[in-house]
Parts: structure tokens; sequence; C-alpha cells
């Protein structure tokens, strides 16, 4: 059952006594008053309040209401589709009891309807004839219309004797509703509910009037003011989602200003204009949009991520949930505030866990005093690892790898030229290489560092050779060595203990024989580069 504004306002005239009958009226909560006809195309009427469709139609919410279906495949909506074989064809509802018009000097019809299919020259439609006779033969009736399409939402109907006159002083009066189809049309098919026939033998002065809104447009929350012009009767107001039926909002004998309750969503308006013995009448009908504020909702980027390492920059994302361009912005991060104009997203290198909310100064849809926050999120910032890397300056060339160690905490990656599987391959061509240590947290967050080391050929000699740079005396006592090249001048000179350290250089000397002294007893490697070649030789201070 559904309660709507008719379609056409009627004044009814003055011709005598005061008196009013409803004649017959239903819901439709009763199917037996009907006898529901079918086609041969598969279309037929129901009485149901089924709404569970496969098109999705403006029928919902309510209670039973009388539809046409289509019994081929279960349709439950009122379906414009034809599925007919061989053509077209009509199918009608009709009243199974006949009422009683004599005596009465006005009779009006109203009902509820609604009905898409199709105009044109091959129309869809509903219709609406009456019998005098019991049902033997039916006349349609065609004043105010003939045919009930292209309406896709429920709307309401008014029907006068004035109208059709042949409604009057009838003992056997019947209606029937009828759906026509030409094998073509648009859900929905014609749909009837709250069907009303009511009689009378005297003037009523009720007149429905015109409401003007205050606006036709606002933000969630707010009022509207409602004023009635051109009526006449006592008022009341009523108002109507789209999932709902009619409901009173107002009393019996409210004013013609009238301001409604903060809105929600978009709501219909109309009031009810009565008086002693007389039907009810309507104003118009009016439609406030109501347009809900923009509600903000924080991601991160990446999509997810709430946690993060020291340093990284962190992509803010401000989302909306109630659409409309984008809105003023601004943000908080702990206690700072960031404004970003018409931005919704902001880029900040974080070296601290924080907590983060965006706020809307105003948008497109809904301006408002009232700043809009969003919930806060927290983000955790975790600190990175010190990391440190200690390598032998010097590697002699081998025939093997050599398993890396020296980088610390221990438990990370070395990566770099000629390492595999955190060794160094000492079988390579001689040179200068960068090794990189790498380690990770156990909050995911990494730190490296790097160091060089330098890969020779290492050539030992213990005595005087005329090829060779040669140290002497080897083993050499407390006052060092003497390196003697073969004629070559020496370009440089690198000492190195033996666990690899750097303890001394020479360079440039231009000479073919170099002293080397002040050293403590041990073993050292010395890194000769003559004008021509490079040796590396190893020596003994005891």
């Amino acid at each position: 059952m559904k309660q709507l504004l008719p379609l056409t306002m009627l004044c009814l005239l003055a011709f005598g006594l005061q008196a009013q009958t409803v004649l017959y009226t239903t819901n439709f909560d009763n199917a037996s008053e009907w006898e529901l006809g079918s086609a041969n195309n598969f279309d037929t009427w129901t009485i149901n309040n089924t709404y569970n469709c496969s098109n999705p139609t403006p029928d919902a919410g309510g209670g039973k209401y009388m539809h046409i279906y289509n019994d081929l495949d279960g349709e439950m909506c009122a379906y414009a589709a034809y599925y007919g074989i061989g053509g077209a064809g009509s199918c009608f509802a009709s009243m199974k009891n006949p009422i009683n018009t004599v005596g009465q000097s006005e009779v009006t019809i109203t009902f509820d309807w609604l009905c898409k299919g199709q105009s044109g020259a091959l129309p869809t439609y509903g219709k609406v004839e009456y019998s005098t006779n019991g049902g033997a033969t039916w006349t349609q009736i065609t004043s105010p219309r003939s045919q009930y399409n292209n309406q896709t939402s429920w709307t309401s109907a008014s029907i006068s004797s004035s109208q059709v006159p042949g409604l009057l002083n009838q003992s056997s009066l019947k209606l029937r509703f009828g759906w026509v189809n030409s094998a073509y049309g648009t859900n929905p098919a014609f749909a009837v509910d709250n069907l009303k026939i009511e009689g009378r033998t005297g003037s009523c002065t009720n007149v429905g009037g015109t409401i003007s809104p205050s606006v036709t447009s606002v933000c969630s929350g707010q009022t509207v003011g409602l004023s009635l012009t051109g009526s006449s009767g006592s008022i009341l107001w009523q108002s109507k989602t789209s999932q709902g039926d009619w409901v009173n909002i107002s009393n019996n004998n409210s004013t013609a200003n009238f301001t409604t309750a903060p809105l929600t969503e978009n709501t219909q308006f109309r009031a009810v204009l009565g008086a002693d013995g007389c039907p009810d009448q309507y104003s118009d009908i009016v439609s406030v949009q109501v347009s809900p504020l923009m509600a903000p909702t924080i991601s991160f980027q990446p999509l997810g991520q709430t946690v993060f390492c020291e340093g990284d920059t962190v992509l803010f994302a401000a989302s909306f949930t109630n659409g409309g361009s984008a809105p003023e912005v601004f943000w908080r991060f702990g206690n700072a505030f960031i404004h970003t104009d018409t931005l919704s997203a902001i880029a900040i290198q974080q070296n601290n866990s924080s907590v983060i909310q965006a706020f809307i100064v105003s948008n497109a849809l809904c301006r408002t005093a009232d700043t809009i926050a969003s919930t806060e999120s927290f983000f955790w910032v975790q600190p990175r690892p010190e990391v440190s890397l200690t390598l032998p300056e010097l590697f002699c060339k081998g025939a093997s790898s050599l398993a890396l160690t020296g980088g610390l905490p221990e438990g990370g990656t070395y990566t770099g030229t000629g390492v595999a599987d955190n060794a160094f391959d000492l079988n390579q061509e001689p040179g200068t290489f960068v090794i990189q240590y790498q380690y990770t947290n156990t909050f995911g967050c990494s730190a490296s560092v790097a160091d060089t080391v330098e890969l020779a050929i290492c050539t030992i000699t213990d005595e005087v050779h005329p090829a060779l740079p040669v140290l002497y005396p080897c083993p050499a006592d407390e006052r060092g060595f003497t390196l003697k090249t073969a004629g070559e001048r020496i370009s440089s000179i690198n000492v190195y203990s033996a666990d690899g350290k750097l303890v001394r250089t020479y360079k440039n000397s231009g000479l073919t024989e170099q002293e080397i002294s002040n050293l403590d007893a041990g073993f050292y490697f010395l890194s000769v580069q003559t004008e021509h070649r490079s040796f590396v030789i190893q020596g003994i201070i005891q």
C-alpha cells in the first residue's frame, strides 16, 4: 500500500446536500475482490508484495499492490518486455462485485499508479474502463487521460464524474484496469494501488492549493520552510521519501506556513486539505534534494601501509565518501596543521610516529561553516638500523672465494661486483672493488654502507732477484726494509699489515730503491707500482 499525491487536482462544485460516502476502497491486501486476467503473451495480473526484480524498478516499499508480471520467466516486477508468441495482447484485472452510485451527485475515483511502457507508433500502456451492466460490456475512460505510461515512479490519478458522466446513477458499476502490450516497452509495466471510489450529494469547499518551498536543495541536517497558497480547508502536512509511504508530519489543523524537521535524504511534501463530509483534496507535490555532507577518509600510499621507516616520503590521500568536486582540505600531523587549499593528498617526509587527521573546510555540494573531520589515523615511523662495515683493504688473488665478514649488525647481505652468496671471488681480474653491506631490522627498515677493497697479485720473495723488485734483508731487523727494483723507477708503495690495514704509503719517489723503516715486528705486504708493472711482496721484521 502506498500513499501518493493525485496527479490531477479536482475542485468539486456545490450541488446541494452535504454528505460524502466511501463507496469502495482497497489497498489490495485482499486479492479475492478482483478477477485477475492474463493474455496470450504470458502477461498476467497479480497481487502481492514481491519487489525482487531482475530489472530494478521504483515500486519497492509499502505493502501489496496489483500489477502485471510475466509468468514465462517468473519476473515479479511490473514488466513491459514482450515474451508472447504470435503477437501482442491485452489483459485485464476486474472488480468482482459492482457498486451502486444511484443518488450521488458526484463520483470520484482515485488510485496510485506507475507505468513506463512506451509511447509512439507502438504504444504500450495501462488503461481504465468501466461497465454499467455488471461487466457485460465495457467503456474506456479517456478523460483526464486514456493511456497510463511514461511514469516510472508512483503517482496518483483522479477521475471525476464531471469528466465521465456515465459514472453517475449506476446500480451495477464496475471498474477494470487493462494492460495493452504492443510487444515493445520498458520497465515498469502497469501497477495500481490504493483505489478509492467516493460519492457525495453536496458541495465541498476544500481545495488543494500550491506549495512554495523556501529552497529546493539543502544539505543534510538542514530544514525547509513550506508555504501553502490557494488552498481551502483544514491543513495536514505529509512527507514521503523514495522508499516509504506518505506520512503525517503535522496535526490536522496545521498552518499554511510549516517548517520541516532536519532532512537527511531526498523528500517530497504535500498538503492534505480536508472538510467535514468531503473527500480529501491534495496540494501539488514539491521535491527537496538533500545533498549529504562529504565525509573524508584517509589512505596511505603505498596503499594500506601504516608502518614506515625513518626518512620515508609518505603520501597521505583524503578520499570523500559522498562525491563532489575537490574540497578545501587541511591536515593535522600531531599538533601541526598543514593547509593544502584544494588538494586532497600531501607527501611529507616523516621521522616520527604521529596521529594524522584530515579536515574539510567546505565542499562544492554543501558549503557549511562547520568543519568536518575524518577519524584519527595513526601511522608508525620506525628507526633504521645503524650499520657499519670494516673490510681488509687488500685481498690477494686466489683460486677460490672468501666469505665476507665485518658487517654489523651481523645477519645482513653483502653485494657488489664479484660478490655472490656473501662471498668475494678472489679469482677475478685485480683491481679496486666497492662492496656494500645491507641490514634489515625487525621493523622491516633497512640501511646500508659501503667499503672499498683492493684485489692484487701477491708475490712473496725471500732473496734478491734481478728481474723483480725485492726486499732485503728478509727477514729484516728493527731497522726495516730496503726495496730495490731492477732499474725501474718506483711510482708508489702501499704497506699493509698482516690483517690488511694500510700502515704506510710512499708516492712518486721516482727512485729505483726505497728504504722502509720504523715498522713494528710482524708480517707485511708491500703493494708496489713501478713505471711498468705492479707487484705485492711479503716481508718480515723480527
